[in-house]
C-alpha cells in the first residue's frame, strides 16, 4: 500500500469506519494554471458534503476557509495544493508520484506559495481548537502556472485521480 491513492483509501475508510468528520481544504488560483488544482478537487467534491465530508474550496486565499473549518469542526482536515516538485519529499516510498502526502508541518516548505497567510500559521490555529486534529497535505506536483492555462495532463490525471479515490469513499456510503 505504497501508493498515494491507496493510503488516501485507507485514511479515508478509517475515518468512515470511526464515524470521524473529515474536511478538505482545497486551495489554488484558477488564473494561473496548475496551481488551481486543490481548489478544483474541493469544488468537484462539494456536492458530496454531509454531517461528516466537507470539501471547501479556498480559492487563492487558505485564510477565506479557515473559519469555515473551524466551524466544520472535523476530526481529520485534508489539505490540496499545488506543490513545488520536490523528488523524495513525499511520505511514500514512491515519492516520485504525481502528488503524494506531505508532511504537515513542512506544509511551507512543500506548497507552492502564492497564498498571503502561512498554512502553518493556520494549521497551528486549528490544532490550538482541535488538539486531536489529525492534518494531512496533499501536495499535487506543478508543471504550469502560465497565466490563464488549463490544468496540464499531468495535473489533470491527478485531480481525477484524487477525486475518484474521495467519490468511492464518500459518495457511496450510508447517510
Amino acid at each position: 500500500m505504497d501508493r498515494p491513492a491507496d493510503r488516501l483509501r485507507a485514511l479515508l475508510d478509517a475515518a468512515r469506519r470511526a464515524d470521524r468528520k473529515i474536511v478538505v481544504l482545497g486551495i489554488g488560483n484558477e488564473l494561473l494554471g496548475d496551481d488551481a488544482v486543490g481548489d478544483r478537487v474541493a469544488r468537484e467534491l462539494a456536492p458530496y458534503n454531509d454531517h461528516r465530508f466537507e470539501a471547501i474550496p479556498a480559492g487563492n486565499a487558505p485564510e477565506n476557509g479557515a473559519y469555515m473549518v473551524s466551524r466544520a469542526a472535523p476530526a481529520v482536515l485534508i489539505i490540496i495544493d499545488a506543490a513545488e516538485p520536490a523528488g523524495g519529499a513525499g511520505e511514500g516510498a514512491d515519492s516520485a508520484a504525481p502528488w503524494d502526502f506531505y508532511p504537515a508541518d513542512s506544509l511551507d516548505t512543500f506548497c507552492h506559495s502564492t497564498h498571503s497567510v502561512p498554512l502553518s500559521m493556520l494549521v497551528s490555529v486549528w490544532l490550538q481548537e482541535r488538539p486531536h486534529l489529525d492534518v494531512r497535505f496533499i501536495g499535487i506536483a506543478i508543471r504550469d502556472t502560465t497565466f490563464m492555462a488549463s490544468l496540464s495532463p499531468p495535473v489533470d490525471a491527478s485531480r481525477a485521480e484524487i477525486v475518484g479515490v474521495f467519490r468511492s469513499a464518500v459518495g457511496n456510503r450510508e447517510q
